[in-house]
């Protein structure tokens, strides 16, 4: 008797696997007849098409961070209105580079105004100093 239980348990996993075997069979048949999947694995056809003239306008979009290598702060030397400027931002750079120019009339007029201020505020020092070293401003 247990002889025979174990024969019909043989018989029934065998049937069991031809039957998966089969169904295997089938759903790969279904899957290669399949228009969506045909060329899969195949490297895609080109299209071919007339020549034209137009223009070609083609666009990507992407996301992400953008950093720069360095990063410096300038300044000048002297104050002034900028006249021109001589680089664009992202533009690179050398070292003495002129980056920019001033408006000359600013300083001129600095010049014009300030010196002879520097010279009224300093005078009764200039002269406290050549009279104390004995001998008269030139």
């Amino acid at each position: 008797m247990k002889t025979k239980k174990i024969i019909f348990i043989i018989i029934l996993l065998a049937i069991a696997g031809l039957g998966a075997f089969r169904a295997a069979q089938v759903i790969s048949a279904k899957k290669a007849k399949d228009p969506k999947r045909q060329g899969m694995g195949q490297a895609p056809l080109a299209e071919i098409a007339p020549v034209t003239q137009g223009l070609v306008e083609e666009k990507m979009l992407r996301t992400g961070d953008i950093a720069s290598y360095a990063q410096v702060t300038i300044y000048s030397k002297v104050q002034g209105w900028v006249e021109k400027i001589h680089v664009r931002e992202g533009d690179r750079v050398k070292i003495g580079q002129v980056l920019a120019t001033l408006d000359a009339r600013v300083s001129t007029l600095l010049t014009l105004v300030f010196i002879p201020t520097l010279y009224t505020i300093f005078e009764p020092w200039l002269k406290r100093k050549v009279s104390a070293e004995g001998s008269e401003p030139t």
